[in-house]
């Protein structure tokens, strides 16, 4: 059984500040104005002496947030002793009408504001975008290095083809010269040995009709001159 005499101790911690939305204000508010008789049909005033105070922030927020609706919340200072009092008389579930669930979402930021582990949600976001922004360049430069290297990697296939189309190339030619070569020493042979076949049977066709020519005229006038003269000198040494 709760004791009716129950009271918070002042809040002599250091505080912090936890961002609230609109729709949160004013259940800060609500809970402030007419749920203070949720817990024990004790006013907020008796439970906690600086309460008035911190009223008062609330409704500098709301004034603050109305000017501007575009912001996403406004920073409420709060110490621990305003995260248990309101922890233990909001009620968990709220809504305005929008859909949106601010009961719990209050309720969220107040326990982990009291754990030690609350994030202000335009930090969070703000860092997440930096981190974004970080991923987003990292994969940049990595994209711009991979093109890079892909860039490089085709030049050297590029050239690599030409070198390969040039020894293609030169392959070629050589083979066309080895062929041409091989032509031209075959023709060379082939009109050797038809020159050798044309003019070696002539020449022997030639000689043989020489000596058969001299062989059958006999020796010529002169010569029978000479012959009859050596006779007649062989007859005188007789």
């Amino acid at each position: 059984m709760v004791e009716q005499e129950w009271q918070i101790p002042p809040d002599d911690r250091p505080s912090g500040q936890i961002r609230c939305t609109r729709n949160e204000l004013l259940l800060l508010d609500y809970v402030l104005s007419s749920g203070s008789g949720l817990l024990l049909q004790h006013g907020l005033d008796d439970l906690v002496p600086p309460w008035r105070g911190f009223r008062q922030s609330v409704w500098d927020a709301i004034i603050q947030i109305e000017a501007h609706p575009e912001d996403l919340g406004i920073l409420l200072d709060i110490g621990d002793t305003e995260a248990d009092i309101l922890l233990a008389t909001a009620p968990t579930t709220m809504t305005w009408g929008d859909g949106v669930d601010c009961g719990f979402a209050l309720k969220l930021k107040l326990a982990q504001f009291r754990a030690g582990v609350y994030e202000d949600d335009v930090v969070v976001a703000r860092r997440r975008a930096e981190q974004q922004e970080r991923d987003s360049e990292a994969t940049r430069e990595a994209q711009e290095v991979k093109m890079q290297q892909e860039a490089r990697e085709s030049a050297v296939a590029a050239a690599m083809a030409k070198v390969s189309a040039a020894k293609s190339t030169l392959a070629q030619k050589r083979k066309e010269a080895r062929t041409a070569k091989e032509n031209s020493a075959a023709a060379q042979l082939l009109l050797d040995q038809l020159e050798r076949d044309h003019y070696g049977d002539n020449s022997t066709s030639e000689d043989q009709t020489d000596n058969q020519a001299h062989g059958e005229a006999g020796p010529t006038a002169d010569e029978g001159a000479w012959l009859l003269a050596g006779e007649d000198l062989s007859d005188a040494d007789r």
